[in-house]
């Protein structure tokens, strides 16, 4: 039980310095010809039409975090509904959910039931995935495999403001702004997926997802597996494999805590759960 408590607190810390199934088969996008040099913008597998994109998702995951020499395994739950927030429920073990972080539009809720303790931050204090102005918007759109502008909204609807140039095997699209931050996406010319999303900031920070595990799920090549790294006041990389994956629409709602739950700062979460 140590070991559990152990890892779920490493889980939520690393959470606020952020803040498989693997086969070998090539899913290829339906909308796609195996040339893609010449396809236009809306016809990219991630700027697919809305009878091809997906606003709910579901999955049991399986997360592994790396921060420096440190390897921490754990496994959970994770629903996700477009515009409203993604919740990842910890249940180490397959057992008793411990802890359950939610992304937000206006903050990630942490929320530790070991200590009946909880932390609502906003995206700027999360020394991480807020030093390149990421928002929820495109945490969102990270999670959905989307090509999105610097808003998080997907770029299907504002093709004017994506670049796009060839680099070998891929169709690369630019967005952002140069004097903030710029962010890069890969298409695989052979199959039309997104197989990698990446931010650079102006003052150096980084991020980089990549994808792969393809799956069809709603009738597009979805990845089964996702690997998110940071660069900037933490390094650290997020992996996580999805199984039992479904899309179906649910009635997303933030996790409810009783009376007894004490709301802390971030700064007294951090010291509460080391």
């Amino acid at each position: 039980m140590r070991n559990v408590v152990k890892l779920s607190s490493l889980l939520l810390l690393l959470i606020v310095l952020l803040a498989s199934c693997s086969t070998k088969k090539k899913v290829v996008n339906p909308l796609l010809d195996n040339n893609i040099a010449g396809v236009a913008l809306a016809e990219l597998p991630s700027m697919a039409p809305d009878s091809l994109s997906l606003g709910s998702l579901s999955s049991n995951v399986k997360l592994a975090l790396k921060v420096g020499k440190d390897n921490i395994p754990l496994s959970g739950k994770m629903r996700l509904q477009g515009g409203e927030g993604v919740q990842i429920s910890i249940t180490p073990l397959g057992l008793v959910e411990v802890a359950c972080i939610e992304f937000l539009p206006p903050n990630i809720r942490l929320i530790y039931k070991i200590k009946k303790i909880l932390s609502d931050v906003p995206y700027s204090e999360a020394r991480a995935i807020g030093l390149s102005g990421i928002s929820y918007g495109v945490l969102e759109s990270l999670f959905l495999n989307r090509v999105f502008i610097p808003d998080g909204r997907s770029a299907l609807h504002s093709p004017g403001e994506i670049g796009l140039e060839q680099q070998g095997d891929h169709i690369v699209l630019t967005a952002g702004d140069q004097a903030a931050i710029v962010y890069r996406f890969f298409i695989e010319k052979a199959t039309g997926n997104l197989v990698r999303s990446e931010g650079v900031s102006s003052t150096g920070e980084s991020f980089v997802c990549e994808y792969s595990a393809f799956t069809n799920l709603n009738g597009r090549p979805f990845p089964s597996r996702m690997t998110l790294s940071f660069k900037g006041d933490a390094n650290v990389t997020m992996d996580i494999e999805h199984s039992k994956m479904s899309i179906k629409p649910f009635n997303f709602a933030s996790r409810s805590v009783g009376s007894s739950y004490r709301k802390l700062s971030v700064g007294e979460f951090i010291k509460s759960v080391k």
